[in-house]
């Protein structure tokens, strides 16, 4: 075997590495969690049985992809290579990397949810303060079929101080691994060791970065169902003209195991958001739900009071 190519037992270990540290971060939701959205929006959703997510770097707010990546980046600035010249090597070589914006072409896909019902800021956030409608989806069911389809349901952290810690040791096990790699290897080339090491890792970590938010956005208690695009995926995904970019979006449907062709998705409730006419919308709501399919799911109106612009 080539000196530079990462081990499977290596794998296997930096695999082991990220579950003992992701783990006190995975938690259950509740029982139902929202999905607040616009009325397009969920006639969509209603008739395809279909959640659209979207690529991490076109969320609403840039600060959501850069936040663990610059507090890595701080992380790794912090580290004390001493007198290993290999430590410095790769130190100098993360602060490189870390300082280009690459996460333009990162295939990790979202699609947002609250474990709050019947909120203010989010009916602002996502129904532009009239028409917005709150999907209440049983927890349960997007977690394990989800997981069936290669998608996980995770909780945001807004702690500062954890994410701080959680990047410290990933920094200090980012250049461990590495020189434990080298040292396993005399004679190797270090830049080839290095970039496979590197790949080999990135791909271990990568999905750490949706876990995290800015403590800014902590009254938002965001749960988040992550998914990383796959190669057949690819000519799956829609596009949206936002008025800064073009943004990547993903429809992502998650039938019940033998039974592929299940278009109902497990909604408990839906919310009419505050408008001036929350009545005739819930009405139509209830019309909307039974034409595709819906029998039982209750249609409630937000207590929030609609104050126009």
């Amino acid at each position: 075997m080539d000196l530079e190519i990462v081990r499977p037992d290596e794998k296997a270990k930096y695999n082991d590495f990220c579950v003992k540290l992701v783990t006190p971060f995975v938690s259950l939701p509740p029982e139902v969690i929202w999905h607040y959205t616009n009325g397009a929006s969920l006639i969509s959703i209603l008739k395809t049985g279909t959640l659209y997510s979207t690529q991490i770097s076109c969320l609403n707010d840039s600060r959501e992809f850069r936040h663990v990546r610059d507090l890595f980046a701080e992380a790794v600035k912090a580290q004390n290579p001493g007198v290993n010249d290999n430590a410095k090597y790769l130190i100098d070589l993360l602060n490189s990397g870390l300082q280009r914006d690459t996460v333009h072409f990162d295939a990790w896909f979202i699609t947002c949810f609250s474990s709050k019902r019947d909120d203010l800021s989010q009916w602002r956030a996502y129904g532009n303060g009239e028409n917005g409608y709150a999907i209440g989806l049983i927890s349960s069911w997007l977690r394990e079929c989800g997981k069936a389809h290669g998608s996980l349901l995770i909780p945001v952290c807004y702690d500062l101080q954890k994410t701080r810690n959680f990047v410290a040791d990933l920094a200090q096990a980012t250049i461990r691994f590495f020189l434990q790699g080298i040292d396993d290897r005399p004679g190797v080339d270090r830049e080839k060791w290095a970039r496979s090491f590197l790949k080999e890792w990135g791909e271990q970590i990568e999905h750490f970065q949706p876990l995290f938010k800015d403590p800014a956005f902590k009254d938002e208690s965001e749960w988040r169902l992550i998914h990383r695009l796959t190669a057949t995926e690819t000519s799956a995904m829609e596009y949206v003209q936002k008025p800064s970019m073009l943004s990547r979006h993903l429809p992502l449907r998650f039938p019940p195991p033998g039974k592929p062709d299940a278009r109902l998705l497990p909604i408990q409730e839906v919310m009419i958001g505050p408008g001036r006419h929350k009545e005739v919308s819930r009405i139509s709501v209830g019309d909307l739900l039974r034409t595709c399919g819906y029998q039982s799911v209750e249609v409630t109106v937000s207590s929030v009071p609609y104050q126009s612009a």
